[in-house]
């Protein structure tokens, strides 16, 4: 009888934190949006085709090659025989989409800066973009161990949902009284703004994994290391399938 209770309270308690989770999202995304639309109608178009194409596409592209295929390696990893591996194991392999993020974002601001017709407005808002884009990258292991693979999606939505109504309100701000002359460049700080809130958001809620791989003892031996192998080679293939899709 108190094991039937004990569950209905736990039900209950889990609705009640999702029906807020989500009440809490679409405040914040009713905010997003208010700030976005007065945020149009401060720059031009030219500036916002600049901010809102290229330089997203930039964004998307190095956060879709670097994370895409761990994120779905990992999670699918939960129902193949790899999940005999230990939890410390599977956030060092996640650890090293770090490694891919740095590398891309090292290679988009190399193109940045070399790039004759660049204007300084366009120039430190690319800048800004990859910062992002590489903070991003900082949280990923926390991101795959800690909420995709445990289902905490509740945390993930409040992340982004707190993340875009800062990263408008930045834009907004920086547009109206910090940076008025630079308004891509307003874009790029917004887009800081946003990557710094979802490490924020990360930090407090998700304890359990850190940003740094742990160690691991070298325990399990053969088994182990074809676990390990599979799932890099899971990780590699659903790589390249992202990355053909991205492309077409």
């Amino acid at each position: 009888m108190s094991e039937s209770k004990t569950s209905e309270e736990t039900g209950t308690s889990d609705a009640r934190r999702a029906a807020r989770g989500t009440l809490l999202t679409l405040v914040l995304r009713v905010i997003s949006f208010l700030a976005t639309q007065v945020t149009f109608r401060l720059v031009s178009i030219s500036s916002l085709g600049q901010a809102s194409v290229e330089l997203e596409l930039w964004l998307s592209t190095v956060l879709f090659i670097s994370r895409e295929g761990f994120r779905l390696g990992l999670t699918q990893a939960q129902t193949t025989a790899t999940t005999t591996l230990s939890g410390a194991q599977y956030q060092r392999i996640a650890f090293v989409s770090l490694f891919a993020n740095t590398f891309f974002c090292a290679l988009i601001l190399l193109w940045h800066f070399s790039r004759e017709a660049s204007t300084t407005d366009f120039l430190i808002s690319g800048i800004c973009y990859v910062g992002a884009a590489w903070l991003e990258g900082w949280c990923e292991t926390k991101v795959i161990c800690g909420v995709l693979r445990t289902l905490r999606l509740d945390v993930k939505g409040a992340a982004e949902g707190l993340g875009s109504m800062i990263k408008t309100s930045a834009v907004l701000v920086c547009l109206l009284w910090i940076i008025p002359d630079y308004p891509v460049a307003a874009f790029g700080v917004g887009q800081l703004a946003y990557a710094l809130t979802l490490n924020v958001v990360y930090t407090v809620n998700v304890k359990d994994v850190g940003y740094l791989p742990p160690s691991v003892k070298s325990e399990g031996g053969t088994n182990a290391d074809t676990g390990v192998r599979t799932l890099y080679n899971l990780i590699g293939i659903l790589t390249l399938q992202g990355l053909l899709k991205h492309i077409l």
